[in-house]
């Protein structure tokens, strides 16, 4: 609970605290080999890869997808207020709207959960989150015991969900590819990791399966496909939905934040843009203390790969 010793092993000190002893079985279930389950030199050549979609440049076309994303969701607002639905799950709207902002970005398709809320992508995330292959005493096995369960080949997705989700990024990359349509996007970027790797096999190169400096092969591009799925969506909402809660306990906190996004879009025309929202310094504040009250990650899990002295002590 130190935060300057929290501060060394996951900044400062990172070298020593790089794996985080996850499980991950690349043999039998290909959609684990992903930048948040990868140990040493495959997750530093992974995430090498991929900080390239999250530079300044390409979070600002993403940006434009959030919006228009946005739009859709104060209009399925507009229409339950209409509607005199009367109660309604606050976390399945926000889980709806993060659905589709990711999978417009990540995948590239529009996946329509805010307009209808039984499209097959809604049903396969919530299915990944509330119905997991094994029951909590087998999930605890797999985490605790990450190599006991490889060597067992235990597995984290079903087949369903594997199936699933490699036919969406397979449909998406043969679209791009046969229109040659370009958005600049996550999905752009993995097309590219994998013609590389194409390429090179086509010289006739040697090419190792864990070799990701050579590119990505299919199964590897989907694994990082469901990463930004699994990172974005869920934890997104979840942080959504607490804060809503929060601001209906606090409308004085509601009522100072809705007058600074108010103040702040009146210069922009009304406009919500990439910097419109960098202004908005008390909305930052108002998810930041959603984040300390209620963490999306509470355990941060780190294997010390070398020995490590604790500083200012003899340990």
């Amino acid at each position: 609970m130190d935060l300057n010793l929290i501060k060394n092993i996951l900044v400062k000190d990172f070298q020593y605290f790089s794996d985080r002893g996850l499980f991950h079985n690349e043999r039998d279930d290909p959609l684990t080999g992903n930048l948040l389950l990868l140990d040493g030199d495959a997750w530093r050549m992974l995430r090498q890869k991929m900080s390239g979609v999250f530079t300044i440049g390409k979070v600002k076309v993403m940006f434009f997808t959030t919006v228009n994303v946005a739009e859709r969701l104060e209009q399925a607002c507009d229409f339950i207020v209409n509607k005199g639905v009367g109660q309604i799950e606050v976390k399945d709207l926000c889980a709806r709207f993060t659905t589709d902002v990711i999978g417009e970005c990540a995948f590239g398709i529009e996946c329509n959960s805010l307009q209808d809320p039984k499209c097959k992508f809604r049903k396969m995330s919530r299915k990944l989150l509330e119905r997991p292959r094994y029951s909590l005493l087998i999930q605890s096995l797999i985490f605790t015991n990450p190599n006991l369960a490889r060597r067992l080949r235990m597995k984290a997705f079903g087949k369903r969900t594997t199936d699933f989700f490699m036919g969406v990024v397979r449909e998406t990359i043969k679209l791009r590819r046969v229109n040659q349509i370009k958005h600049n996007d996550f999905m752009d970027l993995l097309i590219e990791l994998i013609d590389k790797r194409e390429e090179l096999l086509k010289q006739g190169q040697r090419v190792e399966e864990d070799d990701m400096a050579s590119g990505l092969t299919f199964e590897q591009a989907c694994a990082q496909a469901i990463v930004f799925f699994l990172a974005g969506f869920d934890t997104s909402s979840a942080t959504m939905s607490f804060c809503l809660y929060e601001l209906a306990l606090n409308p004085d906190i509601q009522s100072k934040l809705r007058e600074e996004v108010l103040t702040v879009l009146d210069k922009y025309n009304c406009q919500i843009t990439y910097e419109s929202l960098k202004e908005m310094t008390y909305l930052e504040q108002v998810f930041n203390e959603t984040l300390r009250k209620y963490p999306v990650a509470p355990l941060l899990p780190r294997v010390c790969v070398k020995d490590y002295r604790l500083p200012n002590s003899d340990l």
